[in-house]
């Protein structure tokens, strides 16, 4: 199993974090190959700060209204 953390942009500009979770692969009986992966949303972003160029995490935890 391979585990990678990922990023995904965003409309709003900013990155959402998730890890893929790569099990292998699978051909079925008619030779088509596919993918075996789960993914986990962190409810993490990555913000880019303009000001100061540095990136910020921001974490979602929990209901926030």
């Amino acid at each position: 199993m391979k585990i990678t953390l990922k990023k995904k942009k965003l409309t709003t500009g900013k990155f959402s974090l998730y890890i893929e979770y790569y099990k292998g692969k699978i051909v079925d009986a008619e030779g088509n190959v596919k993918h075996n992966r789960d993914f986990e949303y962190l409810n993490g972003y990555i913000v880019k700060d303009d000001i100061e160029s540095e990136y910020l995490i921001l974490y979602h935890c929990g209901n926030w209204g």
